[in-house]
């Protein structure tokens, strides 16, 4: 097939109606599939089409109450037998809608496509979002990812780190995710701003997060946090702003918006405290408004964003003592914080929509040969 014609792509994704990385990053590549010509479904897997973050008008969202067996109610053979009805009710809607393109988007979404023969049919691309050190399966569904991820047509990884362990396994392409400035606007540092968006949660590193911030906000009272988010860990986050008399310094704000453009114009400096990362949409974000970012080193995401001391500082993973000196280095030193917000513009070109749509084109060509 050539590139001239419409293609067909289905995207099977779960619950999209949360903020986060995945929810935006879904909806933002069926949107650009589709402006680039191709015809695009969404199938969402789960009890609402609602999306958090807005999604093109002729992409054809269906709806499927399916959970492949993975659920915290029924017992293990309740769950095997709802896995094959869900595989069954799953084959019809895609021999139905006859793609050229299936892309799942979590693993047992991948595999099971893969168990409704639509292989014979269609290409079948597993599309990976899940660091590989959060990726926990049960061993029933171990043994069916050993058994059939060497069956895709491809592998598409965020990371070269994930892209060295996929591709023992089947052909993987690193292929980042995107975003752009359409605004035109960048950050002017001129506030005293610190900007954190994450869900509140331990593998974001939120307790790490609190105690680099305790540090800088002691020595510069003057400047602010702002941490936008939800999660299991807001009752912490909560109860520490009040016992370290953070309150007027340490904000936490909800996550009320898709659009969070003025919050990145805002701010100064753009923190990320996570454990482990993929591919981070919120480093991706501050990068293209030019805000300086600064992270954890932490597997495997951040690396790949940020070139230490050019377009933003790295430290040790979970060293929140570094962090806090990176960030210090930085408030102390306006005049380095701005040279990084010039190269974060630079390397944003990187990761903007034609530089990955690009990619996309050419695996999908690849395929479709």
């Amino acid at each position: 097939m050539s590139s001239e014609q419409t293609r067909h792509i289905v995207i099977i994704a779960s619950y999209l109606n949360h903020p986060g990385g995945y929810e935006r990053i879904v909806p933002s590549i069926a949107n650009l599939f589709t402006e680039k010509g191709n015809k695009v479904t969404l199938l969402i897997i789960g009890n609402t089409s609602e999306t958090f973050y807005p999604i093109h008008n002729k992409v054809n969202i269906i709806l499927k109450p399916y959970h492949f067996g993975i659920a915290d109610k029924g017992n293990m053979i309740s769950r095997k037998i709802k896995m094959l009805s869900d595989i069954r009710g799953l084959k019809k809607i895609l021999f139905q809608l006859s793609p050229d393109i299936v892309i799942g988007t979590e693993y047992h979404i991948s595999i099971s496509a893969q168990l409704t023969g639509i292989k014979k049919k269609a290409k079948l691309i597993a599309w990976e979002h899940t660091p590989i050190a959060q990726s926990n399966k049960n061993r029933f569904w171990n043994f069916l990812f050993k058994k059939y991820y060497p069956r895709f047509n491809a592998i598409v990884c965020l990371t070269k780190a994930e892209k060295h362990f996929f591709s023992q396994l089947a052909p993987t392409s690193v292929i980042h995710n995107f975003t752009d400035n359409q605004s035109g606007n960048y950050a002017s540092l001129q506030s005293k701003t610190i900007l954190s968006i994450a869900r509140l949660s331990p593998e974001k590193g939120i307790d790490l997060l609190l105690q680099t911030a305790k540090k800088v906000l002691s020595l510069h009272p003057s400047w602010k946090w702002k941490l936008i988010g939800t999660g299991p860990l807001k009752k912490m986050v909560k109860d520490f702003i009040i016992n370290e008399n953070l309150s007027t310094q340490l904000i936490l704000q909800e996550p009320t918006s898709s659009h969070l453009n003025d919050e990145y114009l805002q701010a100064s400096l753009f923190v990320l405290s996570s454990r482990y990362e993929s591919m981070s949409m919120v480093l991706l974000e501050a990068q293209s408004f030019g805000v300086p970012l600064v992270s954890f080193n932490c597997p495997d995401g951040p690396a790949e964003i940020i070139t230490h001391e050019v377009n933003g500082l790295m430290a040790p993973k979970e060293n929140s003592d570094a962090l806090a000196q990176a960030i210090l280095s930085l408030i102390e030193n306006p005049s380095q914080a701005k040279q990084l917000s010039q190269q974060a513009i630079t390397n944003a070109i990187h990761f903007n929509s034609d530089s990955v749509y690009t990619n996309w084109e050419s695996l999908f060509d690849k395929l479709l040969l």
